[in-house]
């Protein structure tokens, strides 16, 4: 029997940035509105052997993973190039370096580089966001986004993580503008509704945590802000 009381919630995202052109152009959407163009064109059948066999059209786990969560589009052309096993990034002053050491030796063939990005984003309940790539969009194998999990009460930064190749072949990439980089799903069967505003960039810039200590300022940041609720 149908009841109001086992209707799903949806989760509210509050999303900023600081130019009202990048609104127009290259907004965050839901990945719904992020279908890839090859998908739109692929039949539901394709004959094989005799037998018409259904298309990836058709499978569930894929259709449903492209209507999950969001999706970040790049909001400019970044140009990266692998030189001497580190990346160098165009324009450079839009990237965050980040020492080997944090990695250690687990990806010793790999360099690390994380893109700025001008979108900020809140969300009140706490429902924690699996962060994963775009593959089946752009098919980025080489730079890749590495997967990780985000929480948008207690952190608002999406900036992008990326790893290439040290003996990547050819050593430079672009990425567009507009791209889908990243896409972002929240860990619930609950829906998405995103809330998109420009602010000033003072007040965007105040969007950003506080950063109090230099060692764990995230989770000592959060259990602080549990103890008020």
């Amino acid at each position: 029997m149908f009841s109001i009381f086992n209707k799903k919630s949806t989760i509210h995202l509050d999303v900023f940035t600081f130019h009202p052109d990048l609104v127009k152009l290259f907004p965050v959407k839901l990945s719904a509105e992020f279908f890839p163009e090859w998908w739109k064109k692929l039949e539901t059948k394709k004959e094989h052997f005799g037998n018409d066999r259904p298309t990836m059209r058709t499978c569930p786990g894929v259709v449903d993973y492209f209507k999950a969560g969001f999706i970040l589009p790049l909001w400019k052309d970044f140009t990266l190039e692998m030189n001497s096993g580190v990346i160098r990034v165009d324009p450079q002053e839009e990237a965050i370096p980040h020492h080997p050491g944090q990695w250690g030796n687990g990806f010793p063939d790999y360099s690390h580089v994380k893109l700025d990005s001008p979108w900020r984003i809140q969300e009140k309940t706490g429902v924690n966001f699996l962060w994963t790539n775009t593959f089946w969009h752009k098919h980025f194998n080489n730079p890749f986004v590495p997967n990780g999990i985000v929480n948008y009460k207690y952190q608002t930064t999406t900036n992008v993580n990326l790893l290439m190749a040290k003996k990547s072949f050819p050593n430079k990439v672009l990425l567009e503008a507009g791209d889908p980089i990243a896409q972002i799903i929240p860990m619930s069967d609950q829906k998405v509704k995103l809330h998109i505003q420009c602010l000033q960039k003072e007040e965007w810039m105040k969007l950003d945590i506080w950063q109090f200590s230099n060692q764990g300022n995230y989770y000592k940041r959060k259990k602080i802000l549990q103890g008020k609720d």
